[in-house]
């Protein structure tokens, strides 16, 4: 060994040849950094994409949790409605499904049916509405319809002012005076009175005002 060579190792303490050993090269540096550097972007892809995984399931959550509650709605509300008045409305921009919810249903004792003379008033058994309520469709207030034995759509929301059809427009509702159980509903249109178009094999008469639509 060269003496100079053996005199500079002697002369250095054993901290700074223990510091020596440890030190990193540029070129080991710039590798970790780089490894860091891939490492990094595809950790961070990976959390990226957890994270819109996890956004993504929330908002399907959020709309099945909407439909359900409207499916159910409107599972609920159409088997409420007069029968036979659910219809498909399509447009260019929407298509819906409308139904007429029932307001009130009771049976009647005597209604005017061909041949039999028109008449503007039939009897039914006093009854409540669909919120338990007695059933009141005062004159000059009411905007109800009454509907004998449906068979179509076309029965419920077609505009009755001829006779012969099944649903009319009311004028009033007179609720029965005790002892009596029997009220009086009125017809609007025509103004000379009507009659129906078939008597309901349950003898039913069902009361609405206005139609539902559940649009897309």
């Amino acid at each position: 060994m060269d003496l100079s060579h053996s005199i500079s190792l002697k002369s250095k303490s054993p901290k700074q040849l223990k510091r020596k050993v440890k030190a990193f090269t540029l070129i080991e540096l710039v590798l970790v950094m780089v490894i860091l550097g891939v490492m990094s972007v595809g950790i961070a892809g990976f959390i990226s994409m957890s994270s819109q995984v996890f956004v993504n399931v929330s908002e399907r959550d959020e709309i099945l949790s909407n439909a359900r509650f409207v499916i159910e709605r409107m599972n609920r509300e159409v088997r409420n409605a007069v029968p036979n008045s659910t219809r498909i409305l399509t447009t260019s921009s929407f298509q819906c499904i409308e139904f007429m919810p029932i307001k009130g249903s009771a049976f009647y004792t005597e209604i005017p049916v061909a041949p039999e003379p028109i008449s503007k008033n039939f009897t039914v058994i006093d009854f409540v509405d669909r919120l338990g309520n007695s059933y009141q469709c005062p004159a000059g207030s009411c905007n109800d319809y009454v509907s004998v034995y449906p068979i179509d759509s076309s029965d419920i929301y077609v505009a009755n002012l001829v006779s012969g059809v099944r649903t009319y427009p009311m004028s009033e509702y007179a609720p029965p005076v005790l002892p009596l159980v029997e009220g009086t509903v009125t017809i609007a249109s025509p103004v000379l009175g009507a009659v129906f178009g078939a008597e309901s094999p349950t003898s039913r008469a069902y009361f609405f005002d206005s139609p539902i639509s559940y649009c897309v």
